[in-house]
């Protein structure tokens, strides 16, 4: 059921901080927005786009760390041929043909089709002031602990042709969650994603107890599962995955919700030097914001399925992003606990993809990542880390 605005609460949030929270947490949070008439709540709503975006601004000029998103007052124009006619569309537009509860299970009641744009740049930019905070105060707590990962950092030596074999290894009947992330578009990678699922698959069937195993996927819409005789994926380098899947009995699920291909080239405009543009991403999709209300669904779907399997084991493979430790609203720390494993894939340099290896400099960086103490995986952001030793970009 919606839920009504309540008089008055959290109107300063962009101003006087953040508390952590998950997921459904997050999913109701008031945007300081006040109970009045239609035509007030649209003149608030493009008030608190000002004013949450001057406040995420000063949060990230004074941040140590960047986001790989900015704060936005307005959305990018997409030029569109009508009629052999050029005209320039505002992307934001394509919200207003949306409900606000297609995209939002807990909107506002009061909320319009036509205030979705202002609603969704407040929330961005809410978002990423918190997360700035967030991540400055994540930063000084893992250079304060460098000798603590140090002392943790576990030194693995067997070869690379050993990775899947070593990994199905490290999951035990326990463990009811595999989490996989990946840098897209590496072409090494899927080779490897299907090697892992050949080595957890027929571990699982040699065993005296063998469960249902279940592949989740972004790369899939939601709910949808995969039927090689049936099925054409738009992700063409990730079918032999699917393919593979099957052929060893792992039923594969997606959890992309419709509203993110519904919703194609919203992107949000950032005032900023062209420099600075190449270097963050503007989709809506992709901005925390974005994020949250794809993690939010893919939550739901996972949950609907272990009820109804207890106990299986979920593998859940998609990009490094959602499943992360430390990244915001992630699977990972929804799920995490000692019965859930984070493994992330990413290219042979240090800087790029895994904030933590950035903040250390490399210096945790072999081959294979991993401590042995929960807390500082947690911290670092993954149990394990799989260091690609080839970073190949796929045809498009």
């Amino acid at each position: 059921m919606k839920k009504l605005f309540l008089l008055g609460v959290l109107c300063g949030l962009c101003l006087s901080g953040w508390a952590q929270g998950g997921v459904e947490k997050a999913a109701s949070q008031t945007i300081g927005l006040e109970k009045k008439t239609a035509l007030d709540l649209s003149a608030r709503l493009h008030e608190r786009v000002q004013e949450t975006f001057m406040a995420a601004r000063e949060a990230e000029m004074l941040s140590d760390v960047y986001l790989w998103t900015s704060p936005s007052e307005g959305y990018a124009d997409n030029i569109s041929y009508y009629n052999g006619k050029k005209q320039i569309v505002n992307s934001g537009e394509i919200l207003t043909y949306f409900e606000p509860e297609e995209l939002y299970l807990h909107a506002p009641t009061r909320l319009t089709r036509a205030e979705m744009p202002d609603y969704v740049l407040v929330k961005h930019n809410l978002e990423v002031r918190k997360w700035l905070l967030k991540y400055n105060a994540l930063q000084r707590e893992v250079m304060a602990r460098l000798p603590e990962f140090e002392a943790a950092q576990v030194h693995v030596s067997h070869p690379a042709s050993k990775d899947a074999t070593w990994l199905a290894k490290q999951l035990t009947p326990q463990h009811q969650y595999l989490l996989l992330g990946e840098v897209h578009e590496m072409a090494a990678i899927p080779p490897k994603v299907i090697q892992i699922i050949q080595e957890i698959a027929r571990r699982n069937a040699a065993s005296d107890h063998p469960r249902e195993i279940f592949l989740f996927t972004e790369f899939l819409s939601e709910q949808e599962e995969w039927d090689d005789e049936k099925m054409f994926s738009p992700f063409f380098e990730d079918m032999p995955i699917w393919h593979a899947a099957q052929q060893e009995g792992v039923r594969v699920i997606g959890l992309e919700p419709e509203f993110v291909e519904e919703i194609p080239d919203t992107a949000f405009r950032f005032d900023i030097s062209t420099q600075q543009q190449d270097e963050v991403d503007n989709d809506l999709w992709v901005s925390v914001e974005g994020i949250r209300l794809r993690n939010e669904r893919w939550l739901k779907t996972i949950r609907r399925y272990r009820e109804e399997h207890p106990d299986a084991l979920f593998i859940i493979y998609a990009g490094l992003g959602h499943v992360e430790y430390t990244k915001p609203y992630s699977l990972g720390n929804a799920l995490a606990g000692p019965h859930t494993l984070v493994t992330l894939m990413y290219p042979d340099v240090a800087t790029q993809s895994v904030i933590f290896h950035d903040w250390t400099q490399g210096k945790f960086f072999q081959r294979i990542t991993r401590f042995d103490r929960a807390d500082l995986s947690r911290l670092a952001g993954f149990d394990i880390g799989i260091r690609i030793p080839q970073f190949v970009q796929a045809e498009p």
